[in-house]
């Protein structure tokens, strides 16, 4: 029947290990690809930020969460400029942390819906790799626009003056601690 179709003009694909033995057979050798580690970081990296941004409730849904409570936290508190003086870092952390814990379920679940996590773990990174550039992902999307929103709503809040730096770095060492520690609880939830 084969012999038929390729005399007909077909032509016909067989894949196996075994040497068949076809002399008039041409032969093609298909090696695995294999991308180079930095490559496929790179890759990862630009897919996951993509995907964190078109999946709903990362972006836009961290800020406005972030927005809602800096601003409702003084209406029970009260009007006291001294005492929201007082507690705006703590508004602004608390408001970031739970503003983060958001989208941390999001970080392996889309790849465990479409089935790429069984993928990435035959990735040429190592899975290390891939659970921090997930996380710095996450980061990037998610708490870094926090970090940066957050002196404005600092204003807001009559943070005192000399608590602008220190509110920034505390951030920027925070949050992507947050990000790692919340990959590893959505990876045991996936």
């Amino acid at each position: 029947a084969v012999r038929g179709h390729l005399g007909q003009g077909g032509s016909a694909l067989l894949a196996t290990h075994i040497d068949l033995g076809l002399a008039e057979a041409d032969v093609l050798d298909i090696t695995p690809f294999r991308a180079a580690p930095r490559a496929a970081a790179q890759d990862e990296a630009f897919l996951d930020l993509r995907l964190a941004v078109r999946a709903g409730g990362g972006f836009g849904l961290g800020l406005a969460f972030f927005l809602i409570v800096t601003v409702l936290v003084p209406f029970g508190v009260g009007p006291d400029t001294s005492l929201l003086s007082r507690i705006a870092p703590g508004i602004l952390w608390i408001g970031a942390l739970l503003a983060c814990l958001l989208s941390l379920d999001r970080i392996f679940a889309l790849d465990w819906e479409d089935g790429s996590l069984d993928l990435l773990a035959t990735a040429p990174l190592p899975m290390e790799g891939i659970v921090t550039i997930k996380a710095l992902a996450h980061w990037l999307t998610t708490a870094l626009p926090l970090v940066i929103i957050a002196p404005a709503l600092g204003v807001l809040l009559a943070l005192p003056p000399d608590g602008y730096l220190w509110l920034l770095v505390s951030l920027l060492l925070g949050t992507p601690a947050l990000s790692v520690i919340g990959a590893f609880g959505a990876a045991l939830t996936v």
